[in-house]
């Protein structure tokens, strides 16, 4: 399916503006929802497009009926350390998902570009100190328009999603499957991700590292979990086990919701007892 992408960057001609370096990123995507462009400019405010001003942010563009059976989305989140990539990556090989992770995809544009679209990204983390959420799920989008012809259109995105917008704007556009959430503690979190035999410095800089992801993580949940439209189609798992432990269960219970996706899922809570009972769910 073709997708057009460019970036275009450029200073307003309007007198008004001009002290305004106002950048588009833009896309024509394949169905609506992924079809949009965005905007921002340097005094946060506005740009202006002929005889108005246009707000900043996402600017919706025409483009076909929102159709949410063209894709499915399934979130998988939990603190640093989880276990997100290693239960993502089997179960996109167990039930044929496609598995993205934001963070790995920014990184690609990095390495192999478009240099322009990269240096325009970079920029606005610079300005932020991280990748704007607006922007984050604009690259997402790009990367489910590329799968858009697979015979199973069911995405599976790890570290996501980040805040109640970002929720909002992928369930508007696909069909939403589930959310998947890793329960740990910080204390197993810690254990895991700094291990003793690392130098003081280096686990001092793995400490603060560890407490700003884990700090984003609670912010995200905190934004997410007062919505029951959230909350409805959330599993929590508690992940304080091996992943060979739970992960056959949590395997069953994806594979059914995708069976029957009209319907709740059945288990809001795999915790210890459930994983080791050796009953089936």
């Amino acid at each position: 399916m073709a997708m057009l992408s460019q970036l275009l960057l450029g200073k307003s001609s309007d007198p008004v503006s001009k002290k305004c370096v106002a950048r588009r990123l833009w896309s024509t995507l394949p169905i609506s929802g992924l079809s949009e462009a965005y905007s921002w400019a340097d005094n946060k405010s506005a740009w202006r497009q002929g005889p108005t001003m246009v707000p900043l942010g996402k600017m919706a563009m025409a483009g076909p009926g929102d159709n949410p059976e063209v894709a499915t989305v399934i979130f998988l989140i939990g603190g640093p350390g989880s276990g997100k990539s290693t239960v993502a990556t089997k179960l996109a090989a167990d039930l044929g998902l496609i598995h993205l992770n934001p963070d790995e995809i920014v990184h690609r544009l990095e390495i192999t570009g478009p240099e322009g679209e990269w240096l325009a990204v970079e920029s606005t983390m610079d300005e932020h100190g991280t990748v704007p959420d607006n922007i984050l799920s604009f690259l997402l989008k790009i990367e489910i328009s590329k799968h858009l012809n697979a015979h199973r259109r069911v995405f599976l995105i790890d570290d996501f999603p980040r805040s109640y917008a970002q929720f909002m704007d992928f369930t508007s556009i696909c069909g939403y499957g589930l959310t998947i959430s890793l329960d740990v503690s910080t204390a197993t979190l810690m254990r895991r991700l700094m291990p003793e035999t690392r130098s003081f410095s280096e686990r001092v800089a793995q400490m603060e590292d560890f407490l700003k992801r884990e700090d984003a993580f609670a912010s995200a949940e905190l934004a997410l979990y007062p919505h029951a439209n959230f909350r409805d189609s959330l599993v929590k798992v508690c992940a304080e086990l091996q992943v060979e432990e739970f992960y056959p269960h949590l395997k069953d219970l994806v594979a059914r919701k995708l069976a029957s996706p009209k319907t709740t899922p059945e288990i809001k809570e795999l915790g210890m007892e459930m994983v080791f009972s050796g009953d089936d769910l």
